[in-house]
């Protein structure tokens, strides 16, 4: 990874972290990690595409949860994601197989609302998403004769903005710790 990729997270995440700063004194905030799985897949205009499969990869990052008070809250989440996918092409007539793996910062601001004052409490989340590309991880371009890399740095957009939607639940016995949920973020 490029030094520059480094140096834009940690000024994203410290900024992320200052905006929350003069909201302590008014309102309660959590902060902590966010872990789970991110299933991505590519869309190609290219005619050659006969297909296109998703990849799973592990996603990870922090999260500040800040309470507005009657059950909504304020989240963000900034989290590294490697989005990618498998694409079967064929080229004069010769099938291949073109894999693509991606670094993003993704930065969901998501307005929550929780249901109840129960001990299971369940949750939805809305709010815009914005993607900041860091970098090609790898692209495998598998054809007859050979396995070749290729980089495709200059051809992913930088910058993407989308709407996130959500839902999940909160336990009061895990004490708001452990918060099983779905999130799609979807670029526009």
């Amino acid at each position: 990874m490029h030094r520059t990729n480094i140096l834009l997270k940690v000024l994203l995440f410290g900024a992320l972290g200052t905006l929350f700063i003069p909201l302590t004194a008014y309102a309660q905030v959590h902060v902590g990690f966010v872990g789970g799985v991110n299933v991505a897949t590519l869309t190609d205009d290219d005619p050659d595409v006969v297909g296109v499969s998703s990849q799973t990869r592990l996603s990870l990052g922090g999260v500040v949860d800040v309470a507005l008070g009657r059950g909504f809250s304020l989240r963000a989440e900034p989290t590294i994601l490697r989005k990618g996918a498998v694409e079967s092409v064929r080229v004069d007539g010769v099938f291949g197989e073109n894999e693509f793996l991606f670094s993003y910062l993704e930065l969901p601001l998501l307005l929550s609302y929780t249901f109840g004052p129960g001990p299971v409490r369940p949750y939805l989340t809305a709010g815009p998403s914005v993607g900041l590309f860091l970098g090609t991880d790898d692209v495998v371009l598998h054809r007859p004769g050979g396995v070749f890399k290729a980089d495709m740095d200059a051809a992913v957009e930088r910058f993407d903005v989308g709407l996130a939607l959500g839902s999940g639940v909160i336990s009061r016995r895990t004490r708001d710790a452990l918060r099983p949920g779905t999130l799609y973020a979807r670029p526009h």
